[in-house]
């Protein structure tokens, strides 16, 4: 009607829009942090294969008393945070090794034979180059990452989580030398 358009211009159309906008901005700023801020679900990443059971059991060839009592807490720490059991130096198919690879900025490996999903055989190192300097409990968050991998994980998406690409460096920031949330949640679901 006539006397409708001679409201005041604008009117309800401006708390219109101001709801709108406010609602607009609501959901782009969600988006936003949804993008940028990983699943916690999938944050880890696995390398697709798994050992047949949950119960490993590893091969100790380590050299000394501080690589020895580091790749056992390493172990011991996936058995106790983890659905993976009895991670025990009693042989096995995974082999733990200390040795000198040189200044080719790696402070570990790992390598595993994986068939058809299954993995067969494994092997977790610490390069001696880096790491004879290193304090035990640093050792130890290095072997957890290793270990990780021979177990089936991969890199994990946030900084703070063990199995982030710098075991090193999640010591150095956090103090961290056992499985975090993410690493735990990864592992679970692989076992």
């Amino acid at each position: 009607m006539i006397k409708n358009r001679n409201m005041h211009p604008g009117s309800q159309r401006t708390s219109n829009n101001r709801k709108s906008k406010t609602g607009f901005l609501a959901v782009l700023g969600l988006t936003a942090i949804t993008l940028l801020v990983p699943d916690a679900a999938n944050a880890y990443t696995t390398t697709g294969c798994r050992w047949s059971s949950n119960s490993v059991t590893w091969s100790n060839g380590t050299t000394n008393y501080s690589y020895d009592l580091s790749a056992k807490n390493a172990a011991a720490s996936w058995a106790s945070a983890t659905q993976v059991n009895n991670m025990a130096s009693s042989g096995g198919k995974m082999k733990v090794y200390d040795y000198n690879t040189g200044a080719n900025g790696y402070d570990g490996y790992a390598w595993w034979t994986c068939n058809l999903g299954n993995l067969t055989s494994a092997a977790v190192t610490l390069n001696k180059y880096y790491t004879d300097r290193m304090p035990t409990t640093k050792k130890q968050a290095i072997w957890v990452h290793e270990f990780g991998h021979g177990l089936g994980l991969n890199h994990s998406q946030y900084s703070s989580a063990i199995m982030w690409n710098c075991p090193a460096c999640v010591f150095n920031n956090y103090g961290y030398r056992t499985p975090r949330w993410d690493d735990i949640n990864g592992m679970n679901a692989i076992y």
